[in-house]
């Protein structure tokens, strides 16, 4: 829930940031697909595809994280109230009041991850079986996983230690599946490595 809140407080002020009113992105801006149709219904010169958002993100949101006040302020409207209705999300806001609520990374590795799976698509949709295909496929996995790891912090050492195990072993890629925290992983590997 963590990184349900922090993604939505992100779209919300990124579209502070692309003229929306405050109060207005609090209530209307649920998520980051919200921010990226902004941006393409709104005829923004710098674009409005899912690289857009993403370069938007590195330029308005500070590396830093933001306190509950700050976002509070930037929107002009009490977490309480962006959150009306929903203990789970609001319990999630009470852990990062003490935190931080790190907005940049959360929305720049969903716009990343979002990209990275339409260019795992377009290389699958190739119908190569080449090599080249296969350390491209990998290596999108290894950055979604890094990704995971550092800007969503969705990992966990044993996660991190079994992909970075298969690597050693010869895969060519590996990263957590699932909702993360643990659990599972799926990796690539050639077919004469199987069995």
């Amino acid at each position: 829930n963590a990184r349900v809140v922090e993604s939505q407080l992100a779209a919300a002020l990124l579209a502070t940031h692309h003229g929306m009113i405050p109060k207005n992105a609090a209530r209307n801006i649920n998520n980051l697909l919200d921010f990226e149709n902004r941006v393409r219904d709104h005829g923004d010169p710098r674009g409005g595809t899912t690289i857009d958002a993403a370069n938007l993100v590195a330029s308005l949101l500070p590396e830093d994280s933001y306190s509950a006040a700050d976002i509070e302020a930037a929107l002009e409207t009490p977490m309480r109230i962006i959150f009306e209705g929903q203990p789970a999300l609001l319990a999630a806001v009470e852990h990062l009041t003490t935190t931080g609520f790190r907005l940049r990374d959360r929305a720049l590795h969903v716009y990343s991850e979002a990209l990275r799976v339409r260019q795992f698509r377009l290389l699958c949709e190739g119908a190569s079986t080449s090599e080249d295909t296969l350390v491209a496929l990998g290596e999108l996995m290894d950055i979604s996983h890094e990704s995971c790891q550092l800007l969503y912090e969705c990992s966990c050492p044993e996660l991190d230690e079994l992909v970075v195990t298969c690597k050693q072993l010869g895969a060519a890629g590996a990263r957590l599946t699932g909702a993360g925290w643990g659990g599972c992983a799926v990796v690539l590997l050639r077919e004469d490595q199987l069995g």
